[in-house]
């Protein structure tokens, strides 16, 4: 089998990971067996936590032992732990359910992208990786646009259909990851296990601001995220119409993934970061502000960060850090954005909790301006080490 391979096999992956026939009702599935919008959080925030623990560690796996098995063993975790969902009645069920969701995501999260850049490079194409890995995150949306129509389908007759559908793609996603060809460059011998942590930690030095921004636009856009089902249900919409609204926005986001290359050309990174801080405080100003269905337009700007989010973070780190400790630093930086939505979810759960979701969404809306300002300016001033881009 050829390295070029790889590339249609990822794309399989990935739309098979991103089918996600429970996306429109796993609030409401949960709902059904008694939790609450605060278990929910508390749910979340341990998946999260799960993936903060293992964020790293994984990540060094893919760097010594190859992406192919990560990505491979990951998978079959995030199986097991749709099985558990699936088959479960309760908060304890789907709470274990979800843990296991959350050590799989460590396995795949940096793995999927940083194969498909090895796969460019070794091939002596890496200037076609940015377009590479924009398509790659399009088809992330474009798989979640007819999981949630089909789920939607499948949801009015049976909840736990959802997730046997779910499995199913989820095996087709492991058969294609074990026939991937590891690209030659991403093994680590044993004597150069200190370099993978020295390199890691060389280049994350000249990170920081990027990882920060990063994860706090991550943590404010899924938790705009897991509002959208209450907020539905709240606007009587039925069950079998979650699928539709799902969709439309799950195309916004296909959209605005396939095209996030020619926001970075013309707005550059900084112009890129700036806007979409300034979508998510828009999408939660609105929902603040408006009443009935006019609220359900201002979701749209979560889900157009959504499509703009990975592709644009992926390639900008990828560009500034070295192959042997690829997958660490991709790792780090999803690990600071997990750990922050697992400090601020259940906080603001709390608060919605006690002062109605407008109140709060309004209060995010203009912390996310304040802080999003703080956390923009070392772009706007041009911090020579936050544009270096190393050669490997």
């Amino acid at each position: 089998m050829s390295l070029n391979s790889n590339i249609k096999k990822l794309n399989i992956i990935q739309i098979c990971r991103w089918l996600m026939f429970p996306a429109p009702i796993i609030a409401i599935f949960y709902f059904k067996y008694g939790l609450t919008m605060k278990d929910l959080f508390m749910i979340q925030a341990a998946s999260s936590m799960m993936i903060s623990i293992f964020e790293i560690p994984t990540g060094y796996i893919s760097d010594k032992f190859g992406r192919k098995n990560s990505l491979f063993y990951g998978l079959i975790i995030s199986l097991i732990g749709f099985i558990i969902i699936g088959s479960s009645f309760g908060f304890t069920g789907f709470l274990i359910g979800e843990l296991f969701l959350g050590l799989g995501v460590t396995f795949i999260s940096g793995s999927d992208s940083a194969i498909l850049y090895e796969t460019f490079a070794e091939m002596g194409k890496k200037e076609d990786y940015g377009k590479a890995e924009a398509k790659f995150q399009s088809l992330h949306h474009f798989g979640e646009f007819f999981g949630v129509v089909i789920g939607g389908l499948i949801a009015a007759y049976s909840f736990r259909a959802t997730y046997a559908f779910r499995g199913l793609f989820i095996l087709i996603a492991i058969i294609a990851a074990y026939k991937l060809v590891e690209p030659s460059q991403t093994f680590s011998s044993e004597k150069d296990k200190p370099k993978i942590w020295s390199s890691a930690f060389k280049h994350t030095k000249n990170l920081w601001y990027i990882f920060g921004v990063s994860a706090f636009i991550f943590a404010l856009m899924i938790i705009g995220f897991w509002y959208v089902q209450p907020i539905l249900k709240n606007e009587a919409i039925p069950i079998i119409g979650f699928g539709v609204v799902f969709a439309l926005l799950k195309s916004i986001s296909f959209v605005a993934a396939r095209y996030s290359t020619s926001l970075v050309a013309k707005l550059k990174l900084s112009g890129s970061i700036a806007f979409m801080i300034i979508l998510i405080s828009l999408g939660y100003l609105g929902i603040s502000v408006f009443e009935g269905y006019y609220k359900l337009m201002f979701i749209l700007p979560f889900y157009l960060v959504g499509g703009f989010y990975t592709p644009i973070i992926n390639t900008a780190l990828n560009k500034r850090i070295e192959s042997k400790s690829r997958a660490t630093v991709l790792s780090i930086n999803n690990l600071f954005g997990r750990l922050v939505f697992s400090v601020l979810a259940p906080m603001i759960g709390f608060y919605s909790d006690m002062n109605g979701m407008e109140t709060t969404f309004l209060l995010i809306s203009i912390l996310t301006i304040a802080i999003g300002s703080i956390l923009w300016i070392p772009f706007v001033i041009g911090n020579k080490k936050i544009l270096l881009e190393t050669q490997s």
